[in-house]
């Protein structure tokens, strides 16, 4: 689902581009500041906006991802459950958390991490142990690595 909005963050920031590129070619042929040279600056605008309004969010989430593996305290949870999340549908689908628990050190104690929605169809993982990144500052922050058990999955079908 993040690949299909960074796919359309990306398109409307070529609509922006192209909205700049209209309007310098209007600049360009009428030297003037004119309607079309204004509307087509404007659309330019408003579609780089919304592009950078969409991509963002995905590029933040994902460096944070990537600064919890390799930063973070990696702890080895065990998967105990999937809820189904029932108020959601996603192409006709409801999504999937996976709810495991680790032993935190710091706080000397089991802790429940949930991970981000799962859209994909997952076999037999309860009982399967996955990694969990905690980020060491602040322990509520946290990426439960899922591509783990994505990559048991292939493992186990072939």
């Amino acid at each position: 689902m993040q690949k299909l909005f960074f796919i359309f963050g990306f398109m409307m920031l070529l609509g922006g581009y192209a909205g700049f590129a209209g309007a310098y070619s209007v600049y360009q042929q009428t030297y003037s500041y004119d309607t079309d040279f204004r509307v087509q600056l404007w659309c330019g605008i408003l579609f780089t906006l919304i592009g950078l309004c969409i991509i963002t969010p995905i590029v933040v989430t994902f460096i944070n991802q990537k600064i919890l593996i390799k930063c973070g305290d990696k702890l080895v949870g065990t998967v105990t459950s999937i809820d189904v999340i029932t108020n959601v549908r996603v192409n006709g689908r409801n999504p999937k958390v996976i709810v495991c628990y680790a032993y935190d050190e710091v706080k000397g104690a089991q802790r429940k991490f949930r991970s981000k929605y799962i859209t994909e169809i997952l076999g037999d993982v309860i009982g399967k142990e996955v990694s969990v990144y905690v980020n060491c500052n602040n322990r509520n922050k946290y990426y439960i690595d899922v591509t783990e058990l994505r990559k048991q999955e292939k493992i186990e079908y072939m």
